[in-house]
């Protein structure tokens, strides 16, 4: 049968269809296992292209469908349209890369130009009542939040210096994918700096903002007036009190750490009597009233600025200590972990962050006395001015169940308005909170510093680019016609 040439033609056409079918069920094979097994390998030297830890752990945890509607014009007339599509572009498709969940696309993208899609973009702006333009719109399902061109890049000076839209969307992802808002209570009644407030030195308004955009519902409570603290309460923050605090309400705040496993922020300026030392040594804690002063090496050119650039190995300071930030305090006091804490099994105390060793408290100071080191009286820096505690208990079953976290800083200076916009005080603020109310994992993410490269050349050069552009493929073509002329012979 073998030497028949219809049967030898058959098994030709099976062995042909058969190679056909086998390589169809590879290539099927292969986009099924890559669509499952997705990988993007970014090759470049700093990682430009890729997401946080934080933003793929969020992505990764997206259980609903999102969109990210994309409302810039892409207009070629104006290149600063055309360097947000480009910068945005590069990022969104690690997004896209990223929320790939069982072959299911989590996050879907989608570019709409208010110009050239009229109808499509007024249905949008209708539906969720949007009167600004160019903008970026995050949804999931009813919930939304814009995102505008102002937050993306960060400006130092009159100059961009980094884009910050991996930031601004991860953020937006996480506010409409929450299904709750936590609540922070600033304490109130004993002089404590306001949080309506925009005076540069004193005020907190930026940092109100600041909370509210991280979807943090943002109140005050004044427990002069009220019985007991809030239900709702997530965290209390006392930002700099001018008075002391009465002895019923520090029982209420001991209750609420201890009993309801409360989170508490303190912010403490120095020479100030604040009435919580009884509430601080439970807590292992020492907010001693002393005044630091600092050599010129320690502080900010014609400032009384402190340089804080002394962080400890902590959860808080990881991102501080990875990108190398500095911290802008005003005259801070020492907040010490209680030497005595350390017999306390279940308390877990950290001096966070420190003044250098250009630094010294003194005991008392005043106008007459002199600001200089006096080593038989002072202390010698660098002296500790941040500390957070970790209260735990034991089950029966011997699980260790958290029941409160405290924070104190020797300084409220550096959470005020003009104070606030510095990136490295930003930084230690909101991992502090983050820590306080256990959204560690949720974020922070580096701006990304933009680099340009630009390539300079003369005249001179130009020509001798071009000379060897162009002698290179003439070469070619008359090697070619060589060797295709001695094969003929």
């Amino acid at each position: 049968m073998l030497d028949d040439f219809r049967t030898l033609k058959k098994i030709k056409f099976f062995k042909l269809l058969l190679n056909g079918v086998l390589l169809l069920t590879l290539l099927v094979a292969i986009n099924v296992i890559s669509a499952q097994y997705f990988k993007r390998i970014d090759l470049t030297e700093n990682g430009q292209y890729s997401l946080s830890a934080e933003t793929k752990a969020h992505l990764r945890s997206l259980d609903q469908e999102t969109k990210i509607i994309i409302l810039f014009p892409k207009d070629s007339n104006q290149p600063e349209l055309e360097t947000i599509h480009l910068h945005l572009g590069q990022l969104l498709r690690s997004y896209e890369a990223e929320a790939i969940k069982h072959a299911k696309r989590l996050l879907k993208i989608e570019y709409i130009d208010a110009f050239k899609q009229r109808t499509k973009a007024k249905e949008i702006y209708n539906r969720y009542k949007i009167t600004d333009e160019n903008i970026i719109l995050v949804t999931q399902e009813d919930r939304f939040q814009i995102i505008r061109q102002a937050d993306l890049y960060a400006v130092e000076g009159n100059a961009i210096s980094g884009f910050k839209g991996e930031n601004a969307i991860t953020s937006a992802l996480i506010n409409v994918n929450s299904k709750s808002i936590q609540t922070i209570y600033f304490l109130e009644g004993h002089g404590e700096k306001d949080i309506s407030n925009n005076d540069p030195q004193i005020g907190l308004s930026l940092l109100r903002t600041f909370l509210e955009t991280k979807n943090f519902q943002v109140k005050t409570l004044n427990l002069l007036q009220k019985t007991s603290v809030p239900k709702d309460a997530s965290l209390i923050i006392i930002p700099s009190p001018q008075g002391s605090i009465e002895a019923f309400e520090v029982e209420l705040l001991r209750r609420y750490l201890s009993e309801k496993n409360g989170r508490m922020l303190v912010f403490l300026d120095p020479g100030r009597i604040h009435g919580l030392d009884d509430l601080f040594l439970d807590w292992g804690v020492l907010a001693q009233n002393k005044f630091i002063f600092g050599s010129t090496q320690s502080l900010v050119a014609n400032s009384e600025d402190f340089i804080i650039n002394q962080f400890s190995k902590h959860p808080i300071n990881q991102l501080v200590l990875d990108y190398n930030l500095n911290a802008i305090f005003g005259p801070p006091r020492p907040i010490i972990a209680d030497p005595l804490s350390l017999n306390n099994k279940r308390l877990s105390v950290t001096e966070l962050l420190g003044t250098n060793k250009d630094t010294w408290a003194k005991t008392s100071y005043n106008m007459a006395e002199s600001k200089r080191y006096n080593p038989k009286k002072d202390e010698a820096g660098p002296i500790s001015i941040g500390v957070v505690s970790n209260l735990s208990q034991t089950s029966s079953l011997g699980i260790s169940i958290p029941t409160g976290r405290l924070a104190v800083f020797g300084d409220s200076t550096f959470i005020s308005n003009n104070h606030f916009q510095i990136f490295g005080n930003q930084i230690l603020f909101y991992n502090t909170i983050n820590w306080l109310v256990d959204r560690m994992h949720f974020l922070n993410i580096p701006i990304a510093p933009l680099k340009t490269y630009q390539v300079t050349l003369n005249q001179k050069s130009i020509q001798r680019l071009l000379l060897y552009y162009a002698l290179l493929p003439i070469f070619i073509a008359l090697w070619g016609s060589l060797i295709l002329y001695l094969r003929k012979r």
